[in-house]
């Protein structure tokens, strides 16, 4: 935000549904730590059940 990044806290979430099709959206970053990623969303959303189901994704 010191930078001047208008949106600093947005990141693209790719994850793999269950089939190994990729999703990508758009999130707000809320934290990065060594324990993983914290971003707003809810676990019973798609992107969750993705994540529970195949925790593979990049963020970017």
């Amino acid at each position: 935000m010191s930078a001047g990044v208008k949106e600093p806290h947005a990141v693209t979430l790719v994850s793999v549904d269950a089939s190994g099709d990729p999703t990508a959206r758009v999130l707000i970053l809320k934290d990065v730590s060594p324990e993983g990623w914290q971003f707003a969303s809810d676990a019973s959303s798609l992107k969750g059940r993705d994540l529970a189901a195949r925790p593979d994704a990049a963020l970017n």
